[in-house]
């Protein structure tokens, strides 16, 4: 099981809640005290089911991804990471003779080492070998005549 960043700060956001709904709850006189507490338990549950749907579980023989549920190793063809302000690790699926790219919310963070190295970790428990950066190439490259 993978948690990343993105998980974490998800979590973090259902404290708030937790703590903004009891302080409301505590606080407020009573219709208007529970009505804003009952809202917080609704953000408190819908931030914890986002959280643990970006956990990405994996055994020997598949992963767990969003929206496509469990993945044999064999129907996966990369793991790669698109850099920027916020990496975010793709897993290409092979579905039929065409790729599907499913995003990895939970193991993104800003910079580029924590998701290398969380989609890495990926890569090495499927035997995928290396985590492609898009963008870059292994050798600089000739441009085009006009």
């Amino acid at each position: 099981m993978l948690v990343g960043p993105m998980v974490w700060v998800t979590a973090a956001l259902c404290v708030v809640w937790i703590g903004v709904g009891a302080a409301s709850f505590l606080l407020l006189r009573p219709p208007s005290g529970m009505v804003l507490a009952g809202v917080c338990l609704a953000g408190t549950s819908g931030t914890a089911w986002l959280a643990l749907s970006m956990v990405v579980r994996h055994g020997p023989f598949s992963v767990h991804l969003p929206g496509h549920g469990e993945v044999p190793w064999s129907d996966i063809a990369s793991i790669e990471l698109q850099p920027g302000l916020l990496s975010v690790p793709t897993v290409s699926v092979r579905q039929g003779r065409a790729l599907s790219e499913v995003e990895l919310g939970g193991l993104a963070w800003f910079g580029r080492r924590t998701s290398q190295r969380l989609a890495e970790r990926l890569a090495e428990a499927g035997g995928l070998g290396e985590v492609v950066v898009r963008g870059r190439t292994a050798a600089p490259g000739r441009r085009a005549a006009d």
